[in-house]
């Protein structure tokens, strides 16, 4: 269940369903290379954030849980091949896992569709988009994408003929018999490779094609050199004889014989254009030599009985003229042209990609003051330190004093379940028949009574500032008494965190040291100092925190020296946590160490300088704020 309704609440449930790590802060949004963390940036959940953000949520749910993504996904159009092949995978076990899952991911494909995000336009999309829409719309059953799928076919039965555009799908048609969970990507891989292969094939047929034109096209060119048209008279010793020779010379080479290579050899190519006439010439041989061919392309007479390996293609054409054939084989893609294609790498149907450019323009709308109020979700790991910083003895001596009389100011009210009473405002119709055995007890009413229902969060600042005056031992001898304290309270549930950072991009600033339910060991509470004081996220965890427990009082205790510090403006962004986590119902009280600066920020504070105060100082922040009813 999501108590926040904010971003922050979202991901946490993501973080949940898939052991990733995922949180929420800054201007950008970006997922690790291994995948194990999806960042949000801090921005309001709009319906259309809200739709956008769900959307990448699921679908990178469904890489985590189903996808193998230490494998060898391959490079360029492989590469994104298998990964919108996979992304159909693992939408598709997502879906039989979570069936709920599936009105979240079709919002978010019919969205990106109306956005023309899946809108091929070329051969290179359109290859993208036959894998999409026949892994979206026949697989998944999501018919939103049809016209894309019928454009992609058009675009690839035009450029790269019918026969291939029934192999590609060939392939695809695989989908529905592909492996549940992460032995299905190899699967995907191989799909993606086939269609790779198929295209290779095609840029070789081309070649062969072109080398098949070119050799014959030689012999014309030769020809042009020595026709009538150019002003040069005929060879006198022209003839039937040396005519025979030549071709025959010529038919030796083959297509070893580079086209440069016979420029050089004219002598010995000459008298073979009576074979040319009939031998269709692409038109996409360009540069030099097609100009040269052109010219001496004036010819119609062809031989019958010299053989055309180009005769039995679909609209080939005799007499020499360039238009058939050539435009069925070539579609209008050369080899290299097609070698380009799966060379390059394209954003086409990824919806991650499309996800984090979408979370990113709305971001970049959110002005500085507004997003310095909306909630955020910091990074956190688990901490494991040293015991020996704990002075195990004394932390036990203040929680015996502590406990008694924080059981009575921890009290809650916490309602019952129905009951039933002679007397009420609301009748219980299936009880009437009660008053037939004797039992006049037919109004249902619930009942409130006081009962230690509470969820506190301790916050331990970690910083350097800690470190003068021993502050540091002082703080985790006090976390470590008040955590085992709270903890022998039946109702009370503890968690504890401490807060420091080096840097903002690459640290994980929160330190979980025991947790809800967790029996506290002085090993968990042994931190040492660090460097800044993000308090303001230290706040924001605790309010992360406190709103999925189902407790009906929530308490925030910061043991701090009380000096936010590490980026400009960090005070303010202080205030404003606290603030909010006010609004939200949460009880802030501060156990200052050594210093009474926590009164800038929390109306209810104490000071310590060493445990023995500890007892004392909790009283005097609790007195007022827990024995008042929520």
């Amino acid at each position: 269940m999501i108590r926040d309704t904010e971003l922050v609440g979202l991901c946490q449930v993501i973080a949940r369903d898939s052991g990733m790590e995922v949180t929420v802060g800054g201007t950008t949004s970006y997922i690790t290379s291994d995948g194990n963390r999806l960042n949000i940036a801090r921005m309001p959940m709009t319906p259309e954030g809200r739709l956008v953000a769900v959307g990448l949520g699921f679908h990178e749910v469904g890489h985590k849980l189903y996808s193998d993504i230490s494998s060898d996904w391959g490079v360029g159009l492989q590469h994104d091949l298998t990964n919108i092949i996979e992304d159909v995978r693992e939408t598709r076990d997502l879906i039989q896992d979570r069936p709920g899952a599936a009105f979240d991911i079709e919002s978010a494909v019919n969205w990106y569709q109306a956005q023309g995000a899946y809108t091929p336009t070329n051969v290179r999309s359109a290859i993208r988009a036959l894998a999409l829409g026949l892994g979206y719309v026949e697989l998944l059953g999501f018919p939103a994408l049809t016209p894309e799928l019928v454009t992609a076919r058009e675009i690839i039965s035009s450029e790269m003929g019918d026969g291939f555009l029934s192999l590609a799908e060939m392939i695809l048609k695989k989908y529905p018999k592909m492996l549940y969970g992460k032995e299905g990507t190899a699967e995907s891989i191989e799909m993606a490779k086939a269609l790779c292969n198929l295209l290779e094939e095609e840029a070789k047929r081309k070649e062969e094609d072109q080398q098949n034109q070119n050799q014959p096209g030689q012999q014309q060119e030769d020809e042009s050199d020595d026709s009538p048209s150019q002003g040069d008279p005929p060879e006198p010793d022209e003839g039937p004889d040396d005519d025979q020779d030549t071709s025959a010379d010529h038919n030796d080479q083959g297509d070893a014989e580079s086209p440069s290579e016979s420029d050089t050899d004219e002598g010995d190519q000459e008298g073979g254009g009576d074979q040319q006439d009939d031998s269709p010439v692409s038109p996409d041989d360009g540069g030099e030599e097609g100009d040269e061919m052109s010219a001496g392309d004036g010819g119609t007479d062809s031989n019958p009985s010299t053989p055309d390996r180009d005769a039995d293609q679909p609209g080939n054409d005799s007499g020499g003229q360039h238009g058939g054939a050539v435009a069925d084989n070539d579609k209008g893609l050369s080899p290299d042209a097609i070698r380009k294609i799966l060379a390059e790498e394209s954003d086409f149907g990824d919806m991650r990609k499309l996800a984090l450019k979408e979370l990113d323009r709305m971001s970049n709308e959110i002005p500085d003051e507004v997003r310095a109020c909306i909630p955020m979700l910091p990074r956190s790991e688990r901490f494991y330190g040293d015991d020996q910083l704990v002075n195990e003895s004394n932390a036990i001596t203040a929680t015996s004093r502590m406990r008694a009389k924080l059981m009575g100011m921890l009290q809650a009210v916490k309602r019952m379940p129905e009951r039933f009473g002679t007397s009420g405002n609301k009748l219980s119709i299936n009880r009437l028949i009660k008053m037939a055995t004797g039992d006049p007890r037919i109004f249902k009413k619930r009942v409130d009574v006081v009962s230690i229902n509470t969820a506190v969060v301790i916050l331990l600042d970690a910083s350097g500032s800690m470190a003068e005056n021993d502050r540091m031992g002082v703080a985790r001898d006090s976390a470590f008494a008040l955590h085992r304290t709270l903890t022998g309270i039946g109702g009370v549930s503890v968690l504890s965190a401490a807060f420091e950072m080096a840097d903002e991009m690459n640290y994980i600033p929160i330190q979980l040291l025991c947790t809800w339910g967790e029996k506290p060991a002085p090993m968990n509470f042994g931190v040492t100092t660090g460097d800044y004081t993000p308090t303001p996220w230290a706040l924001w965890y605790a309010r992360s925190q406190l709103l999925q427990r189902p407790e009906p009082r929530k308490i925030c205790l910061l043991i701090t020296d009380g000096v936010p510090y590490g980026w400009n403006g960090i005070e303010a962004d202080t205030v404003t946590a606290t603030t909010r986590l006010e609004k939200d119902g949460i009880e802030i009280a501060a156990i200052g160490i050594n210093l009474p600066d926590v009164a800038k920020f929390w109306r209810n504070n104490r000071t310590v300088n060493n445990i023995e105060d500890l007892p004392s100082a909790m009283f005097g922040v609790m007195n007022e704020l827990l024995t008042r009813t929520p």
